[in-house]
C-alpha cells in the first residue's frame, strides 16, 4: 500500500516512530542522520512542509548567499590538457561496454573506477576521491555513471568550451524531480523557468583541484548516497556549482521532452529546439533507462549507415513532467497522445483525468474516470475514488457515494475512498 493511501493516524504513527529513533541518544550520527531524512519527505508527502524543512535543516546548513557561483580563476585549470573521463562500475557488462565504445570513437581517456568490488551507493565519492588526488590540480575530468550514459564525439573540445563559458568550479547535470529526497525541492532555490531544476549526480564536469574539494565534504557527510551527498554539498556551498538547466553538457534523459538527433559521422548529439551540442545522454531513472536503450540502438545505426537518427520523447514522461511542473493542460496533451495509440493504458488514463480535475474540468474528468471503469478497468479502485469525487464537485451524492461504495467493495483497504463515502453519506 502507498504512503499516500494510508490513514492520517497510521502517517502519524509512521512520523511518531521516526521521531522516536530520531531523539533515541543510543541511535548513531549516521543513523539519526538518515532517520531526518527519512522525516523529512514523509512530512513533505503529507503536506506540513514546515515540519519537513525543520529536519531537514537539522542536516543540511543552506548557505544564505544568493545561488550565483563565483567566476572561476582559470590560472588553476590546464586548458591545454584533453578532458578525463571517470566512472565507478563493479563489474564489466553491456552497459559499461557502451560507455566504453562512445568513449573510444570520441578518442578521450575513460578511467573506471571499483571494478571487482562490492557496489555500495556511498563508495563512489571515496573512489572519485583517490583517483582525484592523482591528478594534477588543473586536470579537466568529467564524471559520469558508468550503465546508462553515452558520450558525445565532441567531448574533447566542447568540455573544455562550456566549462570555460559557465566560469564556475563544477558544473552537474539537472534532474526533473529532486532524488533520492522528495522533501529536499524545499530547500532548492526557485527558478523563474519551467524544466529541470534539481541536481544530477551522474554527470558533472570539475578541474581535479574543485572536485577534490567536493569529494572531500561528501565523504565526511556519510549521506549513504552519492546524489543526497551532491545535493547537500550544492545547497551548503551554492557559490562552488552550477547546475546545467539547459542541457548545453549533459542530458537526463527522464522526462526529456523534446528531439535528439544524432548526427554522422560519429553520432554527435545535437538539440535543435536549442541548437545545444551536449557532451553526454544519460539514461537515469527507470524512464530514461528505456530511452538509453533507443539511443544507443540509434547510435549503432547511425555509424553503420551514415544518416541521422532522431530520438523523439516519451509522451507519457513528457505528461509526468509537465504534471509536475503544474502544467495540466500541456500534461493532458501528452496523456492523450499516450491513449491514442493505447486506449487502455491506466495510468495515462488516470493521469489525464487527474490533469482535467486541476483545470476544473470536472465533466470531462468524469467521463475518463468513468469510461475507463466500463471499457478497460472494471476492478481499478482507483477509478472509482476519482470518478466519486467529480460526481461530488457536479451535484450528483447519489452517483458519488454508489461509486465510493463500489470501489471499496474491490480494496476495502482504500482508507480514501472510506473517508469520501463517510462524508458523502453525511453530507
Amino acid at each position: 500500500m502507498s504512503f499516500q493511501r494510508l490513514s492520517k493516524a497510521d502517517q502519524m504513527e509512521i512520523v511518531k516512530s521516526l521521531e522516536e529513533i530520531e531523539r533515541d541518544s543510543k541511535t548513531s550520527r549516521s543513523f539519526a542522520q538518515l532517520t531526518r531524512y527519512a522525516l523529512a519527505n514523509t512530512l513533505f508527502e503529507m503536506g506540513n512542509h514546515e515540519a519537513a524543512k525543520m529536519y531537514l535543516k537539522k542536516v543540511i546548513q543552506v548557505s544564505p548567499s544568493i545561488h550565483s557561483p563565483q567566476i572561476l580563476p582559470f590560472e588553476q585549470y590546464d586548458s591545454n590538457s584533453p578532458p578525463i573521463i571517470m566512472a565507478v562500475a563493479t563489474k564489466e557488462n553491456e552497459q559499461l561496454q557502451n560507455l566504453r565504445e562512445s568513449a573510444k570513437t570520441s578518442q578521450v581517456q575513460l578511467v573506471v573506477l571499483g571494478l571487482g568490488t562490492k557496489y555500495q551507493p556511498w563508495s563512489k565519492p571515496s573512489l572519485y576521491l583517490e583517483y582525484l588526488e592523482s591528478l594534477p590540480p588543473g586536470q579537466l575530468v568529467v564524471g559520469l555513471d558508468a550503465y546508462d550514459v553515452l558520450v558525445s564525439p565532441n567531448i574533447l573540445t566542447k568540455a573544455h568550451q562550456m566549462y570555460r563559458k559557465f566560469g564556475c568550479q563544477v558544473v552537474v547535470g539537472a534532474d526533473t524531480f529532486s532524488y533520492p529526497d522528495s522533501s529536499v525541492a524545499l530547500l532548492y532555490p526557485s527558478l523563474p523557468a519551467s524544466g529541470p531544476r534539481f541536481l544530477n549526480s551522474g554527470n558533472f564536469v570539475g578541474t581535479a583541484y574543485y572536485l577534490v574539494q567536493l569529494m572531500r565534504e561528501t565523504v565526511r557527510y556519510d549521506s549513504h548516497e552519492d546524489q543526497r551527498a551532491f545535493t547537500r554539498y550544492y545547497l551548503e556551498h551554492p557559490d562552488r556549482i552550477c547546475i546545467d538547466y539547459k542541457a548545453e553538457l549533459f542530458i537526463t534523459l527522464f522526462g526529456l521532452d523534446y528531439e535528439i538527433h544524432m548526427l554522422p559521422p560519429l553520432a554527435e548529439f545535437w538539440v535543435p529546439s536549442s541548437n545545444a551540442t551536449p557532451i553526454s545522454l544519460h539514461g537515469n531513472a527507470q524512464a530514461g533507462k528505456v530511452l538509453y536503450e533507443k539511443a544507443v540502438k540509434a547510435r549503432t545505426r547511425v555509424l553503420e549507415t551514415q544518416t541521422m537518427e532522431v530520438l523523439l520523447p516519451d509522451p507519457f514522461m513528457c505528461g509526468i513532467k509537465q504534471f509536475s511542473e503544474n502544467d495540466f493542460s500541456k500534461a493532458a496533451v501528452s496523456f492523450l497522445r499516450v491513449l491514442e495509440q493505447d486506449p487502455s493504458n491506466f495510468n495515462s488514463r488516470m493521469n489525464l483525468g487527474i490533469s482535467l480535475q486541476n483545470m476544473g474540468h470536472w465533466e470531462a474528468a468524469r467521463a475518463v474516470f468513468l469510461e475507463t471503469l466500463q471499457k478497460y478497468h472494471p476492478t481499478s479502485a482507483e477509478s472509482h475514488f476519482h470518478a466519486g469525487n467529480c460526481a461530488i464537485v457536479l451535484g450528483k451524492p447519489t452517483e458519488a457515494v454508489e461509486l465510493y461504495q463500489s470501489g471499496l467493495k474491490l480494496d476495502p483497504t482504500h482508507t480514501k475512498l472510506s473517508d469520501s463515502l463517510r462524508k458523502a453519506l453525511l453530507s
